[in-house]
Order: structure tokens, then C-alpha cells, then sequence
């Protein structure tokens, strides 16, 4: 596992450090509400491109926030370092809470088709 990158000081911040925190705060978050909400309007045929873009895009936000903390000093959404600690409870976290608006979203979609 590699290890945690050593901040040098406040303020100092890589740009990559940058599109890696919008990808796993913004972006990824927005990805999924938008398939989400195809999955829920899609009605019909139980599994589509929205359910494979969706569980990619949480495999995709939960290696960003590892990479985040562990190449690139990875920082809490209120600006304090991020240790391992922060990425378990995300890992474990984000999945569940996909999994229900998945599961919710699916059953608006069957309850729409009827």
C-alpha cells in the first residue's frame, strides 16, 4: 500500500490534487444523481448503459478519493488532512448509500412501468 504523501505546508496545493478532489466531491456525485434519475424515468427492462455508468462511476469516486489521500495529500471536504481513517469510512459509505438510491430508483421505475 503506498503510503500517505507528506504535506509541507499550508496552502500548497498540486493541480492534480485539485481535479482529483472536484472529480470525487462534484463531478462523480452529479454522475450519479444523473443516472440515478434515467434509471428511475427509464422504466421497462430492469438493467441499461445508466446502471453500468453508475456502479463504474462509484468504483471511479472511491479510487479517486484513495488517490486523493494517498498520492496527493488528501484533504477532508472542510480543508483538514485525510488519513486512511476518512477513506475506509468512504469506501465503506458511498456503496451503501448507492446501493439504496439504486435499489429506489429501480423500484420507481418498475412501479412506472405497471
Amino acid at each position: 500500500m503506498p503510503e500517505p504523501v507528506q504535506r509541507t505546508g499550508q496552502g500548497q496545493q498540486h493541480a492534480g490534487g485539485c481535479f482529483v478532489r472536484l472529480g470525487w466531491m462534484l463531478i462523480g456525485n452529479a454522475i450519479l444523481v444523473l443516472c440515478t434519475l434515467s434509471i428511475a424515468k427509464r422504466g421497462g427492462s430492469f438493467l441499461s448503459w445508466a446502471d453500468a455508468v453508475f456502479w463504474g462511476t462509484v468504483a471511479a469516486v472511491v479510487w479517486l478519493r484513495y488517490m486523493d489521500i494517498c498520492r496527493l495529500g488528501g484533504e477532508t471536504v472542510f480543508g483538514q488532512p485525510a488519513g486512511m481513517d476518512h477513506w475506509r469510512r468512504y469506501a465503506l459509505g458511498l456503496p451503501a448509500a448507492a446501493l439504496v438510491a439504486w435499489s429506489i430508483a429501480h423500484a420507481v421505475a418498475w412501479a412506472g412501468a405497471e
